[in-house]
């Protein structure tokens, strides 16, 4: 049972990382409640999730636990991509 709960929580982890995220990149401006709340989204859950999917892997060494890591992983290091992507494309943009 216990299992079923890091599954959920790693799982809720990372959705709630990923919608946050997504909310705060597609909302223009800087004036509303949720601004940056997608970096702390994936600085925050992320980890939580790697962590509970993490205990979850080493007691059942399923793949859907590794899966799941992996998700919350990806989600861990995709706002930093995204800014150093970002800032490169604008930096080649500016300079032609």
């Amino acid at each position: 049972m216990k299992i079923k709960i890091y599954r959920y929580g790693a799982l809720t982890a990372f959705l709630l990382a990923v919608l946050l995220l997504a909310a705060d990149l597609w909302t223009p401006g800087r004036h509303h409640w949720f601004f940056e709340i997608g970096i702390m989204a994936t600085w925050i859950l992320s980890p939580i999730g790697m962590f509970l999917s993490g205990n979850a892997f080493m007691a059942t060494s399923r793949k859907k636990d590794a899966v799941l890591f992996m998700l919350n992983l990806v989600c861990f290091f995709f706002f930093p991509g995204y800014m150093f992507f970002g800032t490169l494309l604008e930096s080649i943009i500016n300079s032609i």
